[in-house]
């Protein structure tokens, strides 16, 4: 299974991955059990994206269109455009109220397109958990999963952020909201980066179960 990712030209290429969730038939248990034991190193095996601003421009169309189909509700798009435009407005003036340990915030200089891509890369999963019957039992069975499927959980996770914090706070704006949870991404912080981390401990805690898989 390949995991796609961005060039430093912004091209999307694949990456063999490092490591395989399905150990080889072959060979002993004392083999299988060291494959196991570096089956998730998930941290080590991210990419940083580099943003060429000859090339994101088509990739930050996407993520938007994505994001603006998400927040459609009764077919309104044009609403839906509305609040991701007023959102980026707002990530743009709070970043300005932001700092460092009293230091100029290191997202001073990024515009709010790329400080939204960053937001989906940091809380994009590598890996997802699906229930298989075994025996008689329902086990979790962890998976990498593809490129597209990590920025549609990313993305779900920081609008239904959003709107978890808009029913918490009622007299907030949903686009207030949204612009919070984007920058709380972007700082490895918040529900969404919260919940990425929690579906990794469970593929980490379950990775016995990898060669299970059958999809």
């Amino acid at each position: 299974m390949e995991i796609k990712n961005q060039s430093k030209d912004g091209a999307r290429k694949s990456v063999e991955p490092k490591f395989s969730l399905t150990p080889s038939g072959k060979g002993n248990n004392s083999t299988t059990q060291k494959s196991n034991s570096s089956i998730l190193s998930v941290e080590n095996q991210r990419i940083p994206k580099i943003f060429d601003p000859k090339n994101s421009h088509a990739q930050e169309l996407r993520i938007q269109n994505k994001c603006i189909n998400l927040l459609t509700k009764d077919g309104k798009k044009a609403k839906a455009f509305s609040l991701l435009k007023t959102a980026f407005t707002l990530v743009m003036k709070k970043k300005r109220t932001q700092s460092d340990g009293g230091k100029p915030s290191s997202i001073h200089s990024l515009t709010a397109n790329m400080l939204f891509l960053q937001s989906i890369e940091n809380v994009k999963p590598i890996f997802e958990v699906r229930k298989v019957r075994v025996a008689g039992n329902t086990l979790l069975v962890p998976a990498l999963i593809s490129f597209e499927r990590q920025e549609n959980k990313a993305l779900r996770w920081i609008i239904e952020a959003a709107q978890e914090r808009k029913r918490k706070n009622p007299h907030f704006l949903f686009e207030e909201c949204l612009a919070i949870e984007i920058l709380e991404a972007v700082q490895h912080q918040g529900y969404a980066k919260q919940k990425r981390d929690e579906l990794h401990k469970i593929a980490e805690a379950n990775r016995a179960f990898a060669h299970y898989k059958w999809w």
